[in-house]
């Protein structure tokens, strides 16, 4: 089965990508196929580095859960940084109260954009305190800049240029569509993973062609390829499955990154609107909804059943919106809401009763665990005396002092979120799940007389359908750039000037994941296993290490393959047992010598003698034969001894050379001893360095002394130890 993973434009929005991407992992879910449009093509082009293994998801995480302010996304456009800073303000008012978001502009253009302005007249200008001749000027002096948007991507830029890996892209075996439109035809083109268009074959650079797919028009600049100009493939395709499908995915799993559909008005609500009010409903509200409708609605768009899409039903925040604590809770969003997809969904469209009204029950708490965790957050902004970031905008001399009434309503809130989150747990159910790293080993040639170890990671894969982070998470405050200066956590003492609220003990948890208790066994005998636990909290993982050989000393096993089963069982429910296939050969490994590269002595004094040694040893199979010890000793200071010649060691085996060095001189010295055997001859290097000039007698002046200290060295440089081999000296000084 081709598997493959589609991940829709949204901006900022990409956070909720990754907390289902995280959740589909955890499942085993890998992709062959990744499609991306946006923020997804900056996903997905990551991902497919190494699509079957965490590592690249794991930098995503990273790189997503770095951010804390939109600076590290986006940058103004240098014309755009010279308005005036009211005129700014007053803009991102309208993104707050209005909400712009990516279909928004994507859809509406200049209208959509006119009625935000329109509706946003009565009270931005008020509240910011605009003047409106200022603000048409500024308008005009920015649109005649020649400005082609009003943001650029060079810190996405950046990171990509440091993060992504173009060549490893190529290489993992991933197929890779980005899907970016042009601006000169109209037509969304896609980009593969060698960074070409797949229509034609053009070559693009990989980095500009993602940042191609996530150029906003107007938002961000578009990017010149050839001559045509590129921008976000959203504007055409938001949710590229055609393109998974197109490209052999036959199971796909895709993520938008926001809802559907737009919230209903009563009957009658546009009676008395203006027409401001009208291109606002048709152009921003309904326009946009319907582009991502006709990727995700069934009725629309009547994908088969081997698609499966995962999406919001509330929007934590908008597409141009970087905060810790939001991108903290989407990613959770994320992940539980397609945790609760891939586990139960099949269930349900195979017509199980219990899996459809689990899975309804299961997204409205996902839901309002998002949603209540949205509302502590923006609490906990008063509750620590600091400005909520439409605050920051509307009234930025606000000054504030921690309040002990938002401080209440977060503790209460948290309990709250505590029976949610417990819920769930209760929904979802406690029993272990299991999930291995690898389903067969194949250890390959193995020398018969040696060991080969592999390893497998076996996880408790219970989760309730929620990351660990949000598991208990009602005992501590949301991700803020802030520290709340009144209270460490939202159960200790709060300290304010405007009250005091008393230390409350929080509730303990009620109901707890089961650990995951597992056994293991494998048969015939050539293998065996060890475990460094078998017992596993959720969350937690064992290593099982399998090793193919005899142990020491016991009888080798036949040439040829070995085969055998590991069988792990445990007291996860649905799958009690896990099979794991082993193969590999046995080979034939002639005997193999093993010994030290070189010997140094170090200094050692004229007329003294020190001694040292070697261990040969032999790492193969068959008995390893020494025949025989060659010194190369050129003046004649080194000495070697071992066993009678010719001797045998063992599979195994081992012994040691005996070496002493006598320098005659104050000088450097250098041999080597050449080790015959029926493998290989192996050399070992000499070294040392004698130290304390020897005094040799005047011709004809000789006194006894002097002449004994001149016939002991003799003696010294000629001695051989009684057990040594004969030596063959090679170039002796004459």
């Amino acid at each position: 089965m081709t598997t493959g993973i589609v991940l829709s434009g949204g901006g900022a929005l990409g956070d909720f990508e990754i907390g289902a991407l995280r959740a589909m992992y955890n499942r085993g879910i890998r992709p062959d196929v990744l499609t991306g449009t946006s923020v997804g093509s900056i996903n997905a082009v990551k991902l497919a580095e190494d699509p079957k293994s965490d590592g690249p998801l794991t930098e995503l995480e990273g790189i997503w859960f770095g951010l804390n302010n939109n600076a590290d996304m986006f940058v103004e456009d240098p014309n755009f940084a010279l308005i005036d800073q009211s005129l700014k303000d007053f803009l991102h008012y309208t993104w707050f109260t209005i909400g712009w978001d990516l279909f928004t502009i994507a859809t509406s253009g200049l209208v959509g954009i006119l009625a935000d302005l329109g509706d946003a007249l009565g009270v931005g200008l008020i509240k910011t305190g605009v003047d409106i001749t200022n603000l048409l000027e500024g308008v005009n002096a920015y649109l005649s800049s020649g400005s082609k948007s009003l943001y650029l991507l060079d810190p996405i830029r950046q990171k990509l240029t440091v993060k992504l890996l173009p060549d490893k892209v190529a290489k993992s075996g991933a197929i890779l569509r980005m899907a970016t439109v042009s601006l000169e035809s109209g037509l969304v083109r896609y980009i593969d993973q060698n960074g070409r268009f797949i229509d034609d074959g053009t070559q693009v650079d990989l980095i500009q062609g993602v940042m191609a797919s996530a150029s906003i028009p107007a938002i961000f600049p578009p990017q010149r390829i050839g001559n045509e100009n590129f921008v976000d493939g959203g504007i055409r395709d938001v949710l590229p499955i055609q393109a998974a499908l197109d490209a052999g995915a036959d199971q796909v799993f895709a993520v938008a990154a926001s809802r559907s559909g737009v919230d209903p008005k009563p009957q009658g609500f546009f009676n008395d609107k203006t027409i401001l009010d009208i291109a606002q409903r048709g152009a921003g509200d309904i326009m946009s909804s319907q582009v991502m409708s006709l990727e995700t609605n069934p009725l629309v768009q009547p994908w088969p059943d081997s698609v499966l899409i995962i999406q919001p039903d509330f929007s934590v925040h908008d597409a141009f919106t970087i905060d810790p604590g939001l991108i903290r809770i989407n990613s959770g969003y994320g992940y539980m809401r397609a945790a609760e997809l891939v586990d139960f969904s099949a269930a349900a469209q195979a017509g199980n009763l219990g899996a459809e009204l689990t899975l309804i029950f299961l997204a409205i708490l996902s839901t309002a665990i998002a949603r209540l965790r949205h509302e502590i957050w923006l609490a906990e902004f008063g509750a620590a005396g600091q400005r909520t970031p439409q605050q920051q905008v509307s009234d930025p001399q606000l000054i504030l002092v921690p309040s002990p009434e938002l401080f209440l309503f977060v503790r209460e809130s948290k309990a709250q979120l505590k029976i949610l989150l417990e819920d769930r747990l209760s929904l979802y159910g406690t029993s272990p799940r299991i999930g291995v790293s690898q389903t067969a080993l194949n250890f390959g040639s193995t020398p018969v007389c040696a060991q080969a170890t592999l390893f497998i990671e076996v996880r408790n894969l219970a989760d309730a359908g929620m990351p660990p982070d949000i598991s208990a998470l009602w005992l501590q405050f949301e991700a803020h750039p802030f520290v709340n200066p009144a209270a460490a956590s939202p159960w200790s003492l709060f300290v304010s000037a405007a009250g005091t609220v008393p230390a409350a003990t929080p509730p303990p948890p009620t109901i707890t994941l089961d650990d995951l208790q597992f056994a293991v066994s494998v048969s015939p005998g050539l293998f065996s296993v060890t475990t460094t636990a078998t017992d596993v909290p959720a969350g937690q993982s064992a290593t099982i290490a399998v090793t193919m050989g005899p142990p020491p000393g016991s009888p080798l096993p036949p040439l040829g393959p070995a085969e055998a089963t590991l069988t792990i069982t445990s007291n996860d429910p649905n799958t009690p047992t896990i099979t794991v296939s082993l193969i590999g050969e046995f080979v034939a490994s002639p005997p193999r010598l093993v010994a030290p590269p070189s010997v140094n002595f170090g200094v050692v004094l004229v007329d003294q003698t020190r001694r040292g040694g070697i261990l040969i040893r032999n790492t193969g199979c068959g008995d390893l034969t020494v025949t025989a010890l060659n010194l190369t000793d050129p003046f004649g200071v080194f000495d070697v001894s071992g066993p009678p010649m010719p001797f045998s060691l063992p599979n195994g085996g081992a012994t040691h050379i005996l070496l002493a060095f006598s320098p005659l001189g104050d000088r450097a010295y250098t041999g080597s001893l050449s080790i015959v055997t029926n493998a290989q001859t192996a050399t070992v290097a000499l070294k040392g360095v004698g130290r304390g000039r020897l005094n040799l007698p005047t011709p004809g002046v000789g006194t006894p002394s002097s002449l004994a200290r001149v016939l002991a060295a003799s003696r010294n440089a000629a001695r051989r130890a009684p057990a040594a081999p004969k030596v063959t000296p090679d170039s002796r000084p004459e």
